[in-house]
């Protein structure tokens, strides 16, 4: 993958529109839903594959108070018909 130079550009554009989206209150949803995979990444990077399990563990749970801060948005989601 590092050959391609394909997934850093990437990765940088989805770290760029993610942070723009938590700018801004009413597209912070949004944006906690464009991290939730990278976030989810990393911390299993930093937990199977670097051994630095806290650092990991800190990211996720940034991610998951975000998550539970906004909670209230996220309900139309689960309450499709």
């Amino acid at each position: 993958m590092r050959d391609t130079h394909f997934l850093n550009p990437l990765l940088d554009v989805a770290l760029l529109v993610g942070s723009l989206l938590l700018v801004f209150h009413r597209t912070a949803p949004l944006g906690i839903i464009v991290f939730a995979p990278m976030f989810l990444v990393f911390f299993g990077f930093h937990v199977f594959l670097n051994g630095t399990w806290l650092v990991g563990t800190v990211e996720l749970a940034s991610l998951l108070g975000l998550a539970w801060a906004y909670r209230r948005a996220f309900v139309p989601l689960w309450n499709y018909q």
